[in-house]
């Protein structure tokens, strides 16, 4: 149990640490990287959500 809660510390802390400015090495930064995912991600899922919801209410 206690490596867990190390691990999800070390995660939490490399998420607020590098936020705003890229990890060395890298040229994007976690917001960034986040920001493109929902926006890339989001029409997809609205799609995907929109096909089921259709198909389970109006069939």
């Amino acid at each position: 149990m206690s490596n867990i809660k190390k691990s999800i510390s070390d995660l939490l802390f490399k998420a607020k640490t590098y936020w705003k400015k890229p990890q060395p090495g890298y040229q994007v930064s976690i917001k960034e990287f986040v920001s493109f995912a929902i926006g890339a991600g989001g029409p997809s899922f609205f799609k995907c959500v929109g096909y089921v919801y259709y198909h389970r209410n109006f069939r």
